[in-house]
Parts: C-alpha cells; structure tokens; sequence
C-alpha cells in the first residue's frame, strides 16, 4: 500500500526523540499491545539511535542528547495485522525541535517543513515542562509557529491534528499548581492549535517514557495504537 506520512511537531525538548524510540521498543518487544505486527525497517539504527536518546538521563553520559539537525528525519517502519496478507509501511518524521525553533525567528524557514504540509498524520507535541514553568512565553511561541506556518501554506490541507500533551506525570509531581490552573493552561493551548485546525477528540495527555513492562502509560498505547491503525 501507499506509506503513509506520521510528522511530529513540535518545539526543542518536547519529548518527539522520546516518543519515536518508545515506539521502536514497543514494536520490538510487545508488539501485541499495539496491535500490530512488526515486520521490518529500512531504519533500524535510526531507531536504535533514537532509543539511546530516549535511555539518556542525567548528566555525564551522553554528549548528544536530542536529535541532531544532520540526522536523518525520516525513520520507516513495516507493519501487519493479525490474520492481514498485505502490509503497510509508515514514514514517521522527527526533525530537531531546533528546526522548528528556527522558524520562530525567520518565517522563510517554515518552508522546508515539507513533511508538515504533507503528513497524513500531523502529531504536533505540547511540553508540559514549558507549561508548568514558563507558560506564557510558551504559549506566544506555539501562536507564533503555528501562525507562521499558516501564513506560509504549510499546514496540512485538511488542518487535522493530533494534539500531545506529554510528560504528563511532571503535572501530578508539581505541587504549586492547582488542577484548575493546569486545566485553564491546557484549554487556553487548545484554543490556539482550535484557530489553525478542526481540533475533535484526538487530544492525548502522555508519558513518552511510560513503557515499563506490565505497567505502560495508557495515554501512550492509545495514542500509538492510533497512530498505526488506518
């Protein structure tokens, strides 16, 4: 079949690296859980790379720690269902959040995001580090990228989008805000990504980390069984 286009979007450190090699893993190991079958990559140490990435915590063991702009942004998995003859390949895009960050400041730069325009799928990652600690800068810079990317017809014609809230758990970890608050921040967001796109129900709150055996984060199941299925 025709592959098919999954773009992640979304600024330095919000967990896209992350999610990509907890994805890989998932595929490697309990394949059951997403539904699928894992038949090949012509990618593999794209991935592998990318699981690095995501295992690298703390300082001192790592001097690469997020995607590079050199590396290669488009990773290539094929996949099955159970009882299916026919296979599908997916084309997952993970470009530097510096890329992104990029066009922040020269608009021109939204132009070679081609792999925006173009998704199938456009998976665009909200980092709730930067919304606990510094929402309304935040907040100015997902209007700003969003706004700049409109203007210069990169968004995908149909503007559907799947909106991620991740590194979910720092919320329930961070005492000095109410649940009310935290709300009128993600729904103050939404309304944002709501000026650009048909925003419906394809709202996930995850972990990108959350894949411990016998105990992964639903959030992300869901979110990755969404992302495989047709």
């Amino acid at each position: 079949d025709k592959p098919e286009l999954i773009t992640l979007m979304g600024l330095s450190s919000s967990g896209k690296t992350t999610f990509v090699g907890s994805l890989y893993a998932l595929l490697r190991r309990r394949p059951e859980l997403l539904g699928v079958i894992f038949l090949d990559s012509d990618t593999l140490t794209g991935f592998e790379k990318k699981v690095y990435l995501r295992r690298v915590n703390g300082a001192n063991k790592s001097a690469v720690k997020r995607t590079l702009r050199s590396d290669g942004s488009i990773l290539n998995v094929i996949i099955t269902e159970e009882g299916k003859k026919r296979s599908r390949m997916l084309l997952i895009s993970d470009k530097a959040g510096e890329s992104y960050g990029d066009v922040l400041d020269n608009a021109d730069e939204a132009k070679k995001h081609i792999a925006v325009k173009y998704a199938n799928k456009l998976v665009l990652f909200l980092d709730s580090d930067e919304i606990l600690n510094r929402f309304s800068s935040y907040k100015d810079k997902i209007l700003t990228l969003l706004t700049v990317f409109n203007n210069a017809g990169m968004l995908p014609e149909e503007k559907r989008v799947i909106t991620v809230f991740n590194k979910i758990d720092m919320v329930a970890e961070n005492a000095n805000i109410s649940q009310e608050e935290w709300e009128y921040r993600e729904q103050a967001l939404l309304r944002i990504v709501s000026r650009f796109f048909c925003v419906d129900n394809s709202v996930y709150r995850i972990n990108s980390l959350g894949i411990k055996y016998g105990e992964e984060h639903d959030g992300l199941i869901f979110l990755f069984t969404s992302l495989l299925s047709r």
